[in-house]
This record gives C-alpha cells, structure tokens and sequence, in this order.
C-alpha cells in the first residue's frame, strides 16, 4: 500500500523557480512525480490565475493559488516602503496572514479532496497555528517543514509559538539539520516525532561558464573582470538591516586595506530599501543592488566567495538554500559560526568561519587564493550531503511510512484486521 496523492500546503510557491526557499520544492516536486499519480499543492500566493496544472513525470500536479489577505507576493517591489515590513513574510503580520489564510485553504482542501482522495499532506512552511486546526480536523497523516530556528527575542515567547505549532498530535517535524532537531526536543517537542531530512540542490548539467562569458556578464553590469567578485545577497531567512550594513562596513575596510576585489549586495526585490541605492559605490568597488532571478543567477556564475556574515547567534542555520547552491557551483563561503554554519562550512575546504572582522577580512583572502583549491570540495560536498534525490527519496520514505501507520490506526480503531 503506496501514498498516490499528495497535498502540499505553503507560502509562495510557484512552478517556474524564483528567489526564494520554494525553489527547493520546484526540484523536489518532479523526483516524487516519478512515484505518485497525483500532487496538489495549496499557495498562498496572488497569481493571475486560480489554478494551474501540468504533467511531470507522469503524475498530474494541480497549484492552486490562494490570494494573500494583504502581504504583497514577493518579487514585486512598488518602490513604497511599509513600517512593517522586514522582508517576504513579516513575523507578527505573517502570523496574522496565515491565520487569516486557514479557511480559505480548508474550504479548498475538503472541496478537492472530496473528489480526489490525498493520502498525505505536508506542510512546506511552518503554518503556525494553522498546522494544528488542520491537523485536528482531517483523518490524513502530517509532516511540516522546519527550515530554521531563527532566535527571535524574546526567547521564551519565540520558543511557546513553535512548541504550539509543532508540537500536535499526528504531526511529525521534519527539520533540516540535527542541530535544530536537538532544540525542537530542547523545547518540547517529541523526540519520535522528528525526523531530519537535509534539504539540497540538484546536481548542475549546465556547463561551465567560461572565462569569455563571464567577462560579458561582468561588463554587462559595470563590474570589472579583471578582479574577483564577492557576492551577499539578502534578505535570506537569516539575514536583516544589521547584517547588510555590518557586512558592507567589512567590504569598505577590506578594500581600504588593499583587496582587489569587487564586493557586490544583492537584493531580492522586495527586499531593497530606497536609501540602500546611496551606499553603492561602483568606482571603489561596492555595488549595492535590486537585483532579479536572471541577473542573481548571473552574479552566481560569476562569483569567487560568497560572503554572507550573520550576527544572531541565537539563529540555526538551515543552512539557506542559496548557501547550497552556491557551493554546488564550487564557490566557498565566508561567514560567522553562527549554529548551523558547520554544517556547510568546513573551515579551508568549503570556506571559512570567523566571529571578528579582521578574521572575515583573512577568510575572505584565503578563499580567493585558494580557490582553485576549494572549489572540488565545495562542489563535492554539495552533491554528497545537500542532494535533492537524496531529500526526494527520503521524503517519500517518511510520506509512505506515515501514510501506512495511519491505515493502520484507523483500521484498529474500527477493528479491521489487516
């Protein structure tokens, strides 16, 4: 007995692959297609149409977008700058948003799987409260992801809002590291109800950029191809206002202590602040930039170290996807030790960890000239330990167990042998 549909309930996502976490699951989605019939996926994202559906690997995947109350869909920058807003999903207005959210996904749920059965439904985001009144109501097995423990203050109250959200019955927690699973259990959270799956990228069949191409996108973008190029890019999950600017001080003090190098800041859209536009500096080599999905994937092909520092050092790092696929393209990356941070870094094969400016400053020079050096590390690390047919396969092995313990259980309850 196989699960043969599944449901998949999340903020933003889309098919086509875009900046943010979701483009995790864009991977994911078409390695389980090759083992079910059929994947519903629940967006609460504002799209130009109510539903698409398409065939991938043989198995009939459907979205079916459910608008937003009144959070802007990322990727869209109207230039207004809100109060409120800290990035794609604000904490506390997140929280209402989902909440606000639950009975138009119910309502859509029990609709559609009334005609078309689901076995299985996981949620791609902590939906808060929600994981808990739809768990509560509906007779299928539950999995949620728990991409990061992002260490808001104060604690006590960061800490009470997971254990509401995790901790339900019939729900299992899949966080994406062992060190976050550790403080799921710390915080009250059933050790038997966890399971670690490592979140990852595919494996790149695009060949390598070539030293031509790369001086043509450089160029494209004022950049000097003569220099390394140092890329952040923000926001990520982890990263806010105080991370950017420590991080651009870092870059002004690296170039006036001699570093030949461009750093350059990219922006996800949504992210980019008005005032941010006066901090960019082309001619002392800082770029501080808006940047879209084309040009991000651009600055990855033409990148030399990743620089991304994080000063939160309550935060577990997941770590970020874009961490991983960087790697994967063979780039090292120099951060802060921030818990998580080990899980990637390996300090001299796949970049470099440091808590002190000048330490960065050091990592961020030794990854350049030893580049060439790191980059089969990072490569192979990237495929071994963050493959996505590795999380696909190991997803649908949880999927399947929990799907069959659940027959089960309702089996004994009406007393039906097996």
């Amino acid at each position: 007995m196989k699960l043969n549909h599944l449901g998949l309930i999340g903020l933003n996502f889309q098919r086509e692959k875009g900046s943010g976490d979701k483009n995790f699951w864009v991977d994911v989605i078409p390695l389980l297609a090759r083992e079910l019939k059929r994947i519903t996926i629940f967006s609460i994202r504002k799209h130009s149409t109510a539903e698409e559906q398409y065939s991938v690997n043989g198995c009939n995947v459907v979205i079916k977008y459910v608008s937003p109350a009144f959070l802007e869909t990322p990727g869209v920058n109207n230039g207004r700058r809100i109060f409120w807003k800290q990035g794609v999903f604000p904490s506390w207005l997140g929280v209402i948003e989902k909440y606000i959210s639950m009975k138009k996904i119910c309502s859509e749920m029990n609709s559609y799987f009334k005609e078309h059965p689901c076995q299985h439904i996981h949620f791609m985001d902590n939906m808060g409260i929600i994981n808990r009144f739809i768990v509560q109501k509906s007779t299928h097995s539950f999995t949620v992801s728990a991409m990061s423990y992002q260490g808001k203050s104060p604690a006590f109250f960061y800490n009470i809002y997971l254990r509401i959200s995790y901790r339900v019955k019939r729900l299992v927690v899949v966080p994406y590291n062992d060190i976050f699973n550790k403080k799921l259990i710390d915080i009250g959270i059933n050790p038997e109800n966890t399971c670690v799956i490592p979140w990852g990228v595919s494996q790149s069949n695009e060949a390598e950029t070539t030293d031509e191409e790369k001086t043509i996108i450089m160029h494209r973008f004022g950049i000097p191809s003569n220099r390394p190029l140092i890329l952040w890019s923000g926001y990520i999950q982890q990263i806010n206002r105080k991370d950017f600017l420590y991080a651009y001080q870092i870059a002004k003090k690296a170039l006036s202590h001699g570093l030949k190098a461009t750093f350059c800041f990219a922006f996800k859209p949504e992210s980019f602040e008005s005032d941010f536009s006066s901090l960019s500096e082309p001619e002392k080599g800082i770029i501080v930039k808006s940047t879209s999905v084309d040009e991000f994937q651009n600055f990855k092909k033409c990148c030399h170290v990743f620089f991304t520092p994080v000063l939160n050092k309550k935060v577990i790092l997941a770590p970020p996807l874009t961490w991983i696929e960087l790697l994967s393209k063979g780039v090292p990356i120099v951060t802060t030790p921030v818990p998580g941070s080990e899980n990637i870094v390996k300090p001299g094969n796949t970049g470099f960890l440091s808590w002190t400016a000048d330490g960065l400053i050091h990592g961020i020079n030794q990854a350049i000239i030893n580049r060439s050096i790191m980059k089969s590390f990072c490569i192979e690390t990237a495929n071994y330990e963050f493959n996505v047919k590795n999380s696909a396969e190991r997803y649908l092995q949880l999927f399947n167990k929990l799907y069959q313990e659940r027959v089960y259980d309702v089996q004994s309850a009406y007393g039906i042998s097996r």
